[in-house]
């Protein structure tokens, strides 16, 4: 079961999550959207009435926090994504974090075929050794591999830099583009840290020049940025339930429009959080280029 998403944030509205909860439905998952945190207090309190668990899909907001606490610590569990265009990149993988001792041993055992360990393997004890070992769950083979962890251990050293240099070039672009009409830079919330794992920018025509449709003027802006040579993606063109995976025929307006208005500055190859101040001020004097030329 899918959720409409804010209009402003992208993240999974509660109040319509919880008009989507049914007698079958056991758990809530938020997504800290492009590193900006759900409204964590309202999907609590959603989860608390209902009986529902928490897990929250913690891929792009690494460094995050949500009133003083730290992303990843809001639920009963959260997974973490290593992929190397997130803000914590180890190539591939990820973490799955959980202060449930159940939980953290259920996930232990999924993410090796489901097999129960005997209490003697460690750290130490050879693998070709004979032990007994019992499947008690369908599971995978989701073992991490050693160059991958040592990674992720090594940039954990150096996230909260990165973190700081991915608001301060999401502060600067904010602070040129919230000057031209039209444009509007990504959501934030006082009482919360926004990371910038992507920076989506929303085109309103209407205030721009009121001649083409959201995603016309969305297209043409990101080929007028391109030819000035500013990074910029779509990133997404349809909702997740629209997937033939899923194939749900249901609308979800707020997240339709999002995604017919908007664009990311940044790439995967060149993401904001990685770029000098240089960088970033020659994106947005492309931006101002572009923008100018589309409203004459």
């Amino acid at each position: 079961v899918f959720a409409d998403v804010e209009p402003d944030t992208y993240n999974i509205d509660p109040a319509d999550a919880a008009r989507r909860v049914t007698s079958r439905t056991r758990a809530i998952m938020p997504v800290h959207l492009h590193g900006l945190p759900a409204e964590m207090d309202a999907i609590d309190a959603l989860a608390r009435r209902q009986g529902l668990t928490v897990v929250e899909d913690a891929a792009q907001a690494h460094g995050a926090t949500y009133k003083g606490r730290a992303i990843g610590t809001l639920g009963a569990m959260a997974a973490f994504s290593l992929n190397s265009t997130k803000n914590l990149p180890a190539g591939e993988g990820g973490l799955f974090v959980t202060d449930s001792e159940e939980l953290y041993r259920r996930a232990a055992r999924t993410r090796f075929d489901g097999l129960e360990p005997p209490s003697k393997w460690d750290a130490s004890h050879p693998l070709d050794d004979e032990a007994e070992s019992y499947a008690t769950l369908r599971g995978w083979m989701y073992l991490p591999g050693e160059m991958t962890a040592a990674l992720a251990r090594a940039q954990l050293q150096g996230l909260s830099e990165t973190t700081a240099r991915s608001r301060r070039n999401a502060a600067r672009l904010s602070g040129r583009l919230a000057a031209l009409p039209g444009v509007e830079p990504p959501a934030t919330r006082p009482d919360r840290t926004h990371v910038f794992h992507k920076y989506r920018v929303r085109l309103d025509p209407m205030r721009a020049a009121g001649r083409l449709s959201p995603a016309a003027l969305r297209d043409r802006t990101l080929e007028a940025l391109r030819a000035e040579g500013v990074e910029a993606v779509l990133w997404q063109t349809a909702p997740l339930p629209a997937h033939p995976l899923f194939g749900s025929r249901e609308h979800y307006p707020n997240a339709e429009a999002a995604l017919a208005s908007t664009l990311v500055i940044g790439s995967q190859s060149y993401p904001l959080f990685a770029q000098p101040l240089a960088v970033v001020d020659a994106w947005a004097d492309g931006f101002e280029k572009a923008w100018s030329r589309l409203r004459s």
